[in-house]
């Protein structure tokens, strides 16, 4: 190859810059550029090389260094093929020079590790103006500033959300309006001010033909729509979704629920603030989707973490409908204690000696929940040597009867000796109040489907009033426990 230089003027970079950019080159000349570090020249190899060849990269490694972008896609190369100390070596050649994409994923790391604000003047340092990365920067901002309970930065950044175009941006906007997050500032009348239609309710609840509509909250995106895939879930079965209308999830600012972080405890949130939340009137139940913890039930409240899944959300609606455990019960639980019935499924009875059978049923049969269904044939007690003992012999096992739960065995081990109760239950059979996944009997469908349920967990109402009594609060603990009251069709209950 040769090159004709004709004046000392001459500029053999210009020259071969205008070549490229014009797009009037040989390949000589191509070449030859290619020789001389031409930038333009880099890049359209660049574009023609299959990434992570040796021509790929050797071109990649020369441009990242003066080009951010380069940079970014070095690194996206690296950690894809978990070469980790490369992939970090170009991040931070990438964030150095103000990479987009690089200070995005920094603001995620950042407010991953908890300093939001750090975070937060990141994505404020952006270019605008670049478009391509315009949409990812302004849904962080709102997702992050969601997440924190950072209203004010949602409410900035609304109109540039509704403005974009992309499919993500609007599906964000529509659910800053379902969800209610702009409708969480703290509410002094702790009156609630309206009622559920009978009809036409939003999300997966179309009507109140449940019985006991339960209003969700959550803190994040996230799980908001995680609520919403439970639900759906949920609504499934026939069963709870004749019981429950679980209506559409709520937005609630994670300092204002304050829930703990435990991830072997069970969730705790400081529930009273619900009380500056609007919630329907008709809302017998409240549940919260909280941090890292263990599934429970108090008075009126269901928390459930993101790990949960529907089983498990079920087994915790079960608790609100009147029906406890299976498995051994915490040691400290002083449920154990008491004599009677415990809950739908359970009956705690005094370890007694009976002389026949017929005893025992008389004794026994008028406070079980589901004397109805045991056979004339079916016995509750078993002969040992000095008369009749409760529990249903095993050869009965596929029959309705009297036999013994897990439910206390815990408290019997603590006390290291016979206990004076023994728990029972109706069935022989593991069920979903012992495991999971396991399927609910229609016997225990059935004790729960009479117009008046006497073992089903107060109202939200009376946990909120009992924590302000807790705060020696009378006056706002006697409104929400009358509220509570209300509810109930049993008077022994209000």
């Amino acid at each position: 190859m040769s090159l004709c230089l004709t004046t000392s003027s001459f500029s053999l970079t210009a020259y071969l810059q205008q070549l490229i950019v014009e797009q009037g080159y040989s390949a000589e000349q191509f070449h030859f550029a290619l020789t001389q570090n031409n930038r333009q020249a880099q890049l359209i190899a660049l574009k023609d090389s299959e990434q992570g060849s040796k021509q790929w990269l050797l071109l990649a490694q020369q441009l990242a260094r003066v080009d951010q972008n380069i940079a970014w896609q070095l690194s996206q190369y690296y950690q894809n093929n978990n070469q980790n100390r490369d992939q970090q070596y170009w991040y931070q050649h990438a964030l150095k020079h103000g990479s987009q994409q690089a200070l995005l994923k920094k603001a995620k790391e950042v407010a991953i590790q908890g300093d939001y604000q750090q975070a937060k003047n990141i994505l404020a340092s952006l270019n605008p103006l670049m478009s391509e990365d315009v949409e990812e920067s302004v849904m962080l901002s709102v997702t992050l500033a969601i997440e924190h309970g950072d209203i004010a930065m949602v409410v900035a950044n609304k109109a540039r959300l509704a403005q974009l175009p992309g499919q993500h941006a609007q599906r964000l906007m529509a659910q800053i309006e379902k969800f209610q997050i702009l409708a969480t500032v703290e509410n002094s009348n702790i009156v609630q001010s309206f009622d559920l239609p009978n009809i036409g309710l939003a999300g997966t609840a179309k009507s109140l033909s449940c019985r006991y509509p339960l209003q969700f909250f959550a803190s994040n995106i996230a799980d908001l729509t995680y609520l919403e895939q439970l639900i759906a879930e949920i609504n499934d079965d026939s069963f709870f979704h004749t019981q429950f209308c679980l209506l559409t999830p709520k937005y609630i600012t994670a300092q204002l629920i304050n829930c703990d972080h435990l991830n072997q405890q069970r969730i705790a949130c400081d529930i009273e603030n619900i009380a500056r939340q609007t919630i329907a009137k008709n809302v017998q139940y409240v549940g919260i989707l909280g941090p890292k913890g263990v599934a429970n039930v108090d008075h009126g409240f269901v928390f459930i973490d993101n790990q949960d899944g529907s089983d498990v959300l079920a087994h915790e609606l079960l608790h609100l409908l009147g029906f406890i455990d299976e498995y051994p019960l915490n040691q400290y639980n002083s449920i154990c204690q008491q004599q009677g019935v415990l809950a739908h499924n359970i009956v705690n009875l005094a370890k007694r000696i009976y002389g026949s059978d017929q005893q025992a049923r008389a004794a026994v049969l008028p406070i079980l929940p589901w004397r109805e269904k045991i056979k004339s044939t079916t016995p509750i007690s078993h002969k040992i040597n000095s008369g009749y003992s409760l529990g249903t012999a095993r050869e009965f096992a596929n029959e309705v009867g009297l036999f013994h739960s897990n439910t206390c065995d815990s408290d019997v081990e603590m006390r290291r000796e016979k206990g004076e109760l023994h728990a029972f239950k109706a069935t022989a059979n593991v069920t979903q109040l012992q495991y999971f996944e396991e399927p609910l009997p229609a016997l225990y469908k059935g004790l729960v489907a009479t117009q008046h349920n006497p073992l089903k967990m107060p109202s939200y109402h009376y946990n909120i009033g009992k924590k302000y009594k807790q705060k020696s609060d009378s006056k706002t603990a006697n409104f929400w426990l009358g509220k509570s009251a209300a509810r109930e069709t049993n008077y022994e209950r209000q």
